[in-house]
C-alpha cells in the first residue's frame, strides 16, 4: 500500500510563485518569442538528412553556455575529435581561419585544403568551453538509453550539467526486438529524467519520407508516439533541399506566405525553422541564413510590412491560380486563404 501523504497533496499547501519560469533562450529572437524559450523537459528537433540539425544544436550549446548553463552532448555521428573540430569551426570569427593544404603520400602539395581556426582562436574558444561542455564518449561500446540516462544523472551530480542534447535518436543503440516500442520507451525515459531532475533536454530526430513538402508531427522517424513526449517541436528546412513535386506548388506558396506573415522573405532566407508544437505563445515560422565560413545559422533579416503584404498578395494569387487549374474555379477576391 502506498503512503497517501506522499501521493496526495492538498491544493492550498502548494506554493504559488509569481516569477518567470526558468528557460534557456535559443538566441533566435523570433523562435524564443513563439516558444518562450526552452523550458525544463524535452524539446524535439526534426529534419531531413543534411539540413543542418547539428549546426543548429551547436548554436543552442553556445547560447546555453553564455547563459551560464553547463552542457552535455551525445553526438552519435561524430568522434570526439571531429565534434571538437566542428565546435572550433563554428565559433571562429572572421580573420581567425587558416587553410592547411593536403599533402599526398609522396609529400606533394595538392589543390585540396582544410580550414582550421588559428592558435589564438583555438585558445579563446577552448577557454570559453572549458568546464562548460562535456561530450558523451561515443567511442565506448555501450550507447544504449539506460547508459545514457545513467551518464545524464551522474553528469548533473558531479559537474552540474543541466542542458543536454541527444543527437540523434537513430544513434542510440536499440536492443529491443520491437524498434518502435523501444523508441517510445527512449522518449519516455528522456522526458522523465529531464522533468524529474529539473533539466533541459533536446532530442534530434530524422524524418520519414513523406509525400508532402512540409513536415508535420507524424513525419518523425519511428514511432509516432515519440513526438507526444516533446513539449516543443521544431522542424529545420534547407531551401536548396526543397524540391516541390507536381501537385506541391500550393504548399510552397503557403510556406512563402507564412514566412512573409512572420516578417521574412523566402527569397532572402537559406532555410527556415517551423515551430509546429509548443507550450509558448504559439506556432510560427522563422527564416534563417547560413554563414559558410563559420558554418553557423542565424536568424534572417526581417522585412517591412509593405514588402510582406506584397508577398502575401502574390502568393495568394498564385494559390488561386493553381486551384483554378486543379478545380476549375477561382477563389473570391476577398483575400480568403484556404489554410
Amino acid at each position: 500500500m502506498v503512503d497517501l501523504n506522499e501521493y496526495l497533496v492538498e491544493f492550498s499547501s502548494i506554493e504559488y510563485d509569481r516569477k518567470s519560469v526558468e528557460r534557456v533562450l535559443t538566441g533566435y529572437k523570433d523562435i524564443d518569442y513563439y516558444t518562450k524559450g526552452i523550458e525544463v523537459g524535452l524539446t524535439e528537433i526534426l529534419g531531413d538528412t543534411n539540413v543542418g540539425k547539428s549546426i543548429f544544436t551547436s548554436s543552442l550549446i553556445r547560447n546555453a553556455i553564455q547563459q551560464h548553463y553547463k552542457v552535455g552532448i551525445f553526438a552519435g555521428e561524430h568522434s570526439l575529435r571531429t565534434y571538437k573540430a566542428l565546435v572550433m569551426q563554428q565559433n571562429g570569427l572572421k580573420g581567425e581561419f587558416e587553410v592547411v593544404p593536403f599533402i599526398d603520400t609522396n609529400g606533394n602539395e595538392t589543390n585540396i585544403g582544410d580550414w582550421y581556426v588559428n592558435e589564438e582562436a583555438e585558445k579563446r574558444i577552448t577557454e570559453m568551453y572549458k568546464d562548460n561542455l562535456y561530450l558523451f564518449n561515443v567511442e565506448k561500446e555501450n550507447r544504449d538509453i539506460d547508459t545514457i540516462i545513467d551518464v545524464i544523472k551522474q553528469g548533473k551530480e558531479k559537474y552540474g550539467i543541466r542542458f543536454w542534447i541527444i543527437d540523434n535518436l537513430m544513434e542510440i543503440d536499440n536492443k529491443a526486438s520491437n524498434q518502435w516500442q523501444e523508441q517510445t520507451q527512449i522518449g519516455n525515459k528522456l522526458r522523465n529524467i529531464f522533468v524529474q531532475n529539473n533539466m533541459f533536454g533536446i532530442l534530434v530526430m530524422h524524418t520519414n519520407k513523406t509525400d508532402t513538402l512540409r513536415i508535420n508531427i507524424k513525419n518523425a522517424f519511428g514511432s509516432s508516439n515519440i513526438t507526444n513526449k516533446g513539449y516543443t517541436i521544431l522542424v529545420i528546412y534547407r531551401k536548396d533541399y526543397l524540391y516541390p513535386k507536381k501537385g506541391q506548388e500550393k504548399e510552397l506558396e503557403y510556406i512563402k506566405r507564412d514566412l512573409a506573415t512572420s516578417g521574412f522573405s523566402y527569397d532572402k532566407c537559406d532555410g527556415f525553422i517551423d515551430i509546429i508544437k509548443t507550450k509558448g505563445n504559439g506556432k510560427g515560422i522563422v527564416g534563417i541564413v547560413y554563414d559558410a565560413e563559420t558554418k553557423t545559422y542565424k536568424q534572417a533579416p526581417k522585412i517591412s510590412q509593405t514588402e510582406a503584404d506584397k508577398i502575401i498578395k502574390a502568393t495568394t494569387t498564385n494559390v488561386n491560380t493553381v486551384d483554378d487549374i486543379l478545380n476549375g474555379f477561382e477563389y473570391e477576391e476577398s483575400g480568403y486563404i484556404p489554410f
